[in-house]
């Protein structure tokens, strides 16, 4: 299980066995059960509908996840793109604040240079 990382499992066993293996796997992955029929380790039987019916309910899950996980990572890429351009307008809004600031600066120095010219 730890090599192989299975996505989710699907058991079908008597009750007792059932309930231990599921409580086993469920660190490693979903899992769901099908419990048999009739206890006992000799001419059990199993609901071949349940189980088809698990089955296809976990291949409709994983593909609704997909679909999901690829909507939320178009929406993380976007989201990145938005904050790169903000931070990309930020710089440059900085850059120009820091050349107003370094201008006025310098005005004022120029202003207080020529005051003290004059007297």
């Amino acid at each position: 299980m730890k090599k192989d990382k299975p996505s989710g499992a699907l058991g079908v066993a008597c009750g007792y066995e059932l309930n231990y293996s599921m409580m086993e796997i469920s660190s490693f992955c979903p899992v769901q059960g099908v419990p048999l029929l009739k206890d006992g380790c000799y001419c059990t039987k199993v609901d071949d509908e349940l189980v088809s019916e698990r089955i296809f309910l976990g291949v409709k899950n994983r593909d609704k996840d997909k679909s999901k996980n690829k909507g939320n990572n178009e929406s993380k890429n976007k989201n990145k793109e938005r904050r790169k351009d903000k931070d990309e307008n930020n710089k440059s809004k900085e850059k120009e604040s820091k050349s107003e600031k370094s201008k006025e600066k310098k005005e004022f120095k120029d202003q207080k240079n020529k005051k003290e010219e004059t007297t």
